[in-house]
């Protein structure tokens, strides 16, 4: 998998004339992360051991310190097919819940772990739907840059101590929405 380049800075186009215009860098000219950089940023944090799963929507994988990576997602189509995607992807699309994803894993090592949880969703590593409700600028303030960038920093959502006992089995109900993507790793203690 490739993505055509790191930012919206592309040599053929030039400058982009604002940002989040469609280009197709991981991050905007500001700097700003956008959900595509936190798919790969997700991506790279597997491990090197795939696990096979019956979940055409997930990976799971190990790495060689013990640690567990699990990558789920939700893919909806949310673009009425009477309109173009340039209409649709300017508006605010909120997320709607579906049932939960359960997470269940056996013969794990026993001890503890570090759980985090990561997301890209609606509102969740999202910048671009607070840049609409600034109302689209052209130009960014720095005060409007940095709160973008605050909102796409790719931190755990959640991050808690767990142990895995002698059964070797771990199982978490997970919440998720229209079009999220979650990264869930364990981490050997």
């Amino acid at each position: 998998m490739s993505y055509w380049v790191f930012t919206d800075i592309f040599e053929e186009s030039g400058i982009p004339p604002r940002p989040f215009h469609g280009g197709f860098g991981l991050i905007t000219t500001q700097g700003i992360r956008k959900a595509a950089y936190f798919a790969f940023k997700f991506l790279n944090q597997l491990g090197n051991q795939e696990i096979k799963t019956a979940d055409p929507r997930s990976y799971v994988t190990t790495d060689d310190k013990g640690g567990i990576q699990v990558l789920f997602w939700d893919l909806t189509s949310v673009r009425p097919p009477e309109e173009s995607n340039q209409d649709c992807f300017r508006k605010i699309m909120p997320s709607t819940p579906l049932p939960d994803v359960t997470v269940a894993l056996s013969n794990c090592a026993p001890g503890a772990y570090q759980l985090s949880l990561y997301r890209i969703g609606f509102e969740k590593n999202d910048a671009y739907t607070r840049y609409i409700e600034m109302g689209s600028p052209t130009d960014l303030s720095p005060k409007q840059v940095e709160e973008l960038k605050g909102l796409a920093t790719g931190k755990p959502e959640s991050q808690t101590e767990i142990k895995i006992g002698a059964d070797g089995k771990f199982t978490q109900a997970f919440p998720v929405r229209t079009n999220d993507v979650y990264l869930v790793t364990l981490s050997k203690k």
